[in-house]
C-alpha cells in the first residue's frame, strides 16, 4: 500500500472533512491512482487546485 502526504490552504479547506481541514495528513492508496484522481477522492475538486 502507498501512503502520499496532502496540506491544502485556504478555501480548499471547505472541500475537506472537518479533522482534516489546515493542516498536513496522510492519506492511504489503493493501487496506483494519478493524483489527480487522490485528490478528488478527498473530495476537492481538481479543478480548485493551481498548484501541487
Amino acid at each position: 500500500m502507498n501512503q502520499v502526504y496532502f496540506r491544502f490552504y485556504a478555501e480548499l479547506n471547505d472541500f475537506l472533512p472537518t479533522k482534516r481541514r489546515n493542516f498536513g495528513f496522510v492519506h492511504t492508496l489503493d493501487k496506483n491512482p494519478s493524483v489527480k484522481d487522490s485528490i478528488e477522492a478527498l473530495g476537492v475538486p481538481h479543478t480548485e487546485i493551481d498548484l501541487i
